[in-house]
């Protein structure tokens, strides 16, 4: 396994995992490596709008324009994911296509479009995220540039899923507790 093996790729939650931290999540892996790994969940909107905290930031702003909660380490901490044409540089980590993380509390770079501001993050510790793989708790799939923009976070869970086809879209029907079933 290469230090970026899991960069750019979907975690999606596995109703094996249990609680509410990671219930239905889908994650993009931002940094993969040794040391462990960090992401940030897509599909968590808060209502803080992005122009309470980074008025900068808000014009470029995906619909909807709020702080998503990006997981529970750092729950003040910020990580500023932003699309467009933009050179790689120190202000600029390419992490999905044209998409990749800028200091939010800088001026976005030169050729930004689009922005999506997560509030905290998901992170492991060195063979963690492995350990829960190996429990299945978690589907890796490949991300696609439309997955940071999403439109509709509350129904990317089950739109991940379904759109791999019918042996995991029948996840989507899976109950919060099977043994109520």
């Amino acid at each position: 396994m290469t230090d970026a093996w899991l960069k750019g790729k979907l975690l999606v939650a596995l109703p094996t995992l249990v609680g509410d931290t990671f219930y239905r999540t889908v994650i993009l892996v931002l940094a993969h490596g040794p040391q462990g790994a960090l992401g940030v969940v897509l599909n968590r909107p808060t209502d803080v709008a992005v122009a309470e905290l980074f008025p900068d930031l808000a014009l470029d702003a995906v619909q909807p324009s709020v702080l998503f909660a990006g997981g529970p380490v750092e729950p003040d901490g910020i990580i500023c994911l932003a699309h467009g044409k933009i050179v790689e540089s120190e202000r600029f980590a390419p992490v999905l296509d044209a998409w990749g993380s800028i200091d939010p509390r800088q001026p976005p770079p030169s050729g930004v479009d689009a922005v999506r501001v997560y509030r905290g993050y998901a992170g492991w510790s060195a063979r963690q995220l492995e350990g829960e793989l190996a429990r299945h708790s978690w589907l890796v799939l490949d991300a696609t540039p439309p997955d940071v923009a999403t439109t509709e976070p509350e129904d990317m869970w089950a739109r991940v899923l379904e759109r791999q086809g019918p042996k995991y879209a029948r996840l989507v029907n899976v109950p919060r507790d099977p043994s109520l079933n």
